[in-house]
């Protein structure tokens, strides 16, 4: 009985540095990382979503994403939703998100969902969008 006591607390102590290890890898990655479900609520979310829209973590969580989506994209975020519920994977979806202040900012995703919960990670591409349309007015000039 005392070996499967102090095996059970080995596999605990190996399980907690496991978690703190993901969890310190997804706080800290420089992406936007998220775990999201089937009914539109993010679940987690790395602060660097903070940083890009300027609402909490917890405004995010507390209303379903798409209200944070710029009404033209609502349509294709939520057919990305009907993809990734048929648990296909899905890579370089791009959308907008309000920023806390009005203004829109352009995210690329990639994602895979997991029974009825989407991971993903997401990147700011907004400069590059501005860049790309600086180029076609100045193309048309």
């Amino acid at each position: 009985m005392a070996l499967n006591v102090s095996t059970r607390q080995q596999v605990e102590q190996a399980l907690r540095l496991k978690t703190e290890e993901l969890d310190a890898y997804f706080n800290n990655a420089l992406d936007l990382c998220c775990i999201a479900d089937m009914q539109r609520y993010f679940r987690k979310m790395n602060v660097r979503w903070q940083q890009l829209l300027g609402y909490s973590v917890t405004e995010l969580k507390s209303k379903p994403f798409l209200e944070f989506v710029h009404p033209e994209d609502v349509p294709a975020t939520k057919e990305a939703m009907t993809v990734l519920s048929a648990s296909t994977s899905m890579n370089n979806f791009v959308n907008r998100y309000r920023h806390q202040d009005g203004s829109w900012r352009w995210i690329q995703w990639n994602a895979c969902p997991k029974g009825d919960l989407i991971y993903a990670a997401a990147r700011d591409i907004t400069e590059q969008k501005i860049a790309e349309d600086e180029l076609r007015l100045a193309a048309l000039v």
